[in-house]
């Protein structure tokens, strides 16, 4: 909390990001690339973090990622959008 933004590392901002997107008020959670900037052991102890807080809270949750096997472990249904007419 000392720390300007410039001064924070890009897994830093990205992490404070997931937390500020999980304030009380949030009803649902748009994650677009959530953890891609993060390594592999980081990325499943967030995305099982943010989870319990959706699961939890009874929030909305859409994943956007081009991690087939992280879609495929999360979601339980999937938009493909090459799929949709018209994009």
């Amino acid at each position: 909390m000392t720390r300007f933004p410039q001064e924070l590392s890009g897994g830093e901002l990205q992490r404070f990001s997931v937390l500020r997107a999980l304030n009380p008020k949030t009803q649902f959670l748009i994650a677009d690339e959530m953890t891609t900037m993060l390594d592999a052991i980081t990325q499943v102890q967030i995305i099982e973090s943010v989870l319990k807080i959706v699961k939890q809270r009874n929030m909305g949750f859409l994943l956007v990622s081009h991690d087939m096997d992280l879609v495929d472990t999360v979601c339980d249904d999937k938009i493909y959008l090459k799929d949709i007419n018209g994009i």
